[in-house]
Order: C-alpha cells, then sequence, then structure tokens
C-alpha cells in the first residue's frame, strides 16, 4: 500500500517466501529513509512544507517550496503524502485560492499556480490523494477557475487532472465538475465553455 502499487504488481510480491520478503521490506525501508531530497539537501519533513506554505511567501521563495514540495510527493511513500496531507492539502488549495483571485498576473504568480497544479497531481497519484481531493468541495471549482488558455502547460496539466477525476471518481463526479465548470464561467460572466474552446483553437497539439 505504501509503495503504492495496484493489485497486478502486489500478486507476484505475495507469492514469494518468506525470507525474500522480508528481505525487500528491509530494502524498501533503507530506500525510503534516503528519498523525497534535492540534491545536495537534507529531506524536508511534511511538517516543514507545512510550515512555509503557512508563512505566506508568494515571491520566488515560494515557487522553490513548491517545486521541492512537488519532488517530495513524487518521490516519498504514501505514507508520506498522508501525514503532509492531513493539513497541507488544504494549504495548497488556499494557496491557490490567493494566486488565483489575485489582480496580479506576473511571472512568478503564474508559475506558483502551475507549480500548485503540479503539486496537487502528485498529491492525487494514489488512492489516499484522489479521496481527499475528491472530498474538498472547494478543489474543483479552484481547479476549473485556474484554466488559463494562455498558460498552455497548466491548462494540459489541469485538464488531465479533470479527466481522471472523471474516469476513476465516484458516479456523479461529471455532474459535479460540469456545475464547477457553469459556477466559475457564471462569476467571470463568459460562456460555460469557452475556456475549453480557446483551448482547442491553441497550437499546442498535446494541450488539443
Amino acid at each position: 500500500e505504501d509503495m503504492n502499487l495496484n493489485e497486478d504488481k502486489k500478486m507476484p510480491l505475495r507469492e514469494k517466501d518468506f525470507n525474500t520478503k522480508k528481505e525487500m521490506v528491509m530494502q524498501y525501508i533503507s530506500t525510503a529513509s534516503k528519498s523525497g531530497s534535492l540534491k545536495n539537501s537534507r529531506k524536508i519533513s511534511p511538517q516543514e512544507f507545512i510550515q512555509e506554505l503557512k508563512s505566506g511567501s508568494t515571491d520566488e521563495r515560494l515557487v522553490t517550496c513548491l517545486e521541492s514540495l512537488r519532488v517530495s510527493l513524487t518521490s516519498n511513500p504514501v505514507s508520506w503524502v498522508e501525514n503532509f496531507g492531513r493539513e497541507g492539502l488544504g494549504l495548497l488549495l488556499d494557496v491557490l485560492e490567493r494566486l488565483v483571485e489575485t489582480k496580479i498576473q506576473d511571472k512568478v504568480v503564474k508559475r506558483s499556480q502551475h507549480k500548485v497544479i503540479q503539486c496537487l497531481r502528485a498529491f492525487m497519484n494514489n488512492k489516499y490523494g484522489l479521496e481527499r481531493i475528491l472530498g474538498e468541495e472547494r478543489s474543483l471549482l479552484l481547479l476549473i477557475k485556474a484554466i488559463d488558455p494562455k498558460q498552455t502547460n497548466m491548462m494540459t496539466d489541469i485538464v488531465k487532472l479533470l479527466s481522471a477525476m472523471c474516469i476513476v471518481g465516484e458516479e456523479n463526479i461529471l455532474e459535479k465538475i460540469l456545475e464547477a465548470i457553469t459556477a466559475a464561467a457564471e462569476e467571470r460572466s463568459v460562456d460555460r465553455f469557452s475556456p475549453i474552446v480557446e483551448g482547442l483553437q491553441d497550437n499546442s497539439v498535446q494541450l488539443q
């Protein structure tokens, strides 16, 4: 569970003899204790990231923090993600909300927005993270508010997240996403699917 393996990958591991299993567990513990750190830096704990997100910084310091967090969410076991997620998910959504609502749209704000999206993508890349994000009522609306055809790479990541939610989420997730798209459009006084249509007209094959 901590390695975020699907059932097909779990099956052959369960069939191995006890000594092999023991060796594999010891190796996993050793590797997990060393992973999740950037080159030439010590491992950063979930609590340290939480404190940094609480600081409210909006400059390059926030960009650096979010990039380090993305790496940690990607490389650490699910237990690390769970420790961060107890409070960290709400803080990430707070940051995204602050960035989406700000009238300042400089390069640092745009980069920070994209970094938050990448962190959320890494966070939900397991059953725990997916369930937590789907359980946060504001998460869908904030993701859709962050859709910006002028930021092709970020919009591509957001659309991928929403697509994944449609495929693996609960039965009424599509209805919730459509409701959030409607609410975001009404708030901006634009046609409901205009950002998606703009994305289809973009020259980016990846976004299309």
